[in-house]
């Protein structure tokens, strides 16, 4: 639980902080100074036009770790109401919130939020509507499966033979009791968003073609990785160690 919970803090100390430690200009080029390996002056080198790796890595987690923060809001707001009307509302509404759904969860995530790219064009905002849009039927299944599991407990069914209303038992009872599996889920949502976010952002479909984020960045260094390996080693080890602090958390929680 500490060590994840170490990491996560590191990152978004150096990520939030990057303004302060580092003086670079994350765009600024310099042909001179291009795959120049890790030393004092460049800590983590410099990519193929010369551009600090260390600063880049710095705003891109800005952009990277913003854009999942996004589309995790997207995902869970709508998803989270649409799995608590099915679990708590009628059964004609359950059926029907259920059978979209499923039909939703039959297309692949990634599909969805490349049709969803394909009509919004690229950009940070479209990336994180596409992957947050992609997530809300996977939400909404987590969210009415636990509803559904709490709802038939018999301090439930005794809170209706005594007269409570629909919207005191959610508040009061079913949400306090979900919560642990909605945070744990939340927490595998953005591990999500982050990796297909750069997974997106690596095939040319996020933001524009030289700006700080992890997935540009890993593309970038998959064209120089012989000559130059820690452009790509670089955003490649902030990706995983974010998806990785952040999983174990969610783990955590939802064990509890």
């Amino acid at each position: 639980m500490r060590v994840p919970l170490l990491i996560l803090g590191v990152i978004l100390f150096f990520v939030i902080l990057a303004p302060v430690l580092t003086p670079l200009d994350p765009m600024k080029t310099n042909p001179t100074l291009q795959f120049q390996p890790p030393s004092g002056d460049n800590i983590l080198g410099t990519d193929s036009l010369g551009r600090d790796v260390w600063t880049r890595v710095l705003y891109g987690g800005q952009s990277t770790l913003l854009m999942a923060i996004f589309a995790l809001l997207i995902a869970i707001i709508p998803g989270v109401t649409l799995g608590l009307l099915a679990g708590t509302g009628q059964r004609w509404l359950d059926r029907m919130i259920g059978a979209l759904t499923s039909a939703l969860l039959a297309v692949p995530s990634l599909v969805v939020a490349l049709v969803v790219l394909t009509l919004l064009g690229r950009g940070i905002l479209s990336l994180s509507i596409a992957v947050g849009l992609s997530q809300i039927a996977p939400c909404a299944a987590v969210t009415r499966a636990a509803v559904q599991g709490v709802r038939s407990l018999t301090y439930i069914e005794a809170g209706y033979g005594l007269g409570a209303t629909r919207r005191r038992i959610l508040l009061r009872h079913i949400l306090p009791n979900i919560q642990p599996t909605l945070m744990a889920y939340a927490g595998v949502v953005f591990g999500y968003s982050v990796l297909n976010g750069a997974a997106l952002s690596f095939l040319g479909l996020g933001g524009e073609l030289g700006t700080p984020d992890w997935g540009i960045m890993l593309a970038e260094g998959r064209a120089a990785f012989r000559i130059a390996p820690w452009i790509g080693i670089a955003p490649g080890l902030a990706i995983t160690a974010t998806i990785w602090s952040v999983n174990t958390l969610a783990d955590h929680i939802g064990k509890r």
